[in-house]
């Protein structure tokens, strides 16, 4: 599968900080594997890198020769993580804590725009 993309969630930011695009790896790579056993994430092209584009490609099985970071066998969320199980209190606490986690980076990212000046 490639999945393109001609804007960053992470903004001009990631031309600073090109190691971002790993969490873009990890999050696709750590789907594939908890859901086929197997998944490689090559980032083809990346804007934090210059291209015009973001292009990731991720393979489902081990056949594909390109080169890529690879993710196997990670353990499936456990029962108790499913969020459609999750009572409404539960549900709330996390969003708090997103938004509180949201703040921080949004603080982070002023933070480096003022270094950049």
């Amino acid at each position: 599968m490639v999945v393109s993309a001609t804007q960053c969630p992470f903004g001009d930011v990631v031309q600073d900080a090109p190691h971002l695009c790993k969490m873009t790896s990890s999050v696709f790579g750590g789907i594939a594997a908890r859901k086929f056993g197997y998944g490689k994430v090559s980032l083809r092209q990346r804007i934090a890198l210059g291209h015009p584009m973001c292009e990731v490609a991720i393979y489902f099985t081990k056949h594909s020769e390109e080169n890529g970071d690879v993710y196997e066998d990670l353990p499936i969320t456990p029962s108790y993580g499913n969020p459609f199980k999750w009572e409404e209190e539960t549900i709330h606490m996390l969003n708090q804590e997103l938004r509180r986690s949201d703040e921080m980076i949004e603080t982070l990212l002023a933070e480096l725009e003022e270094l950049r000046k």
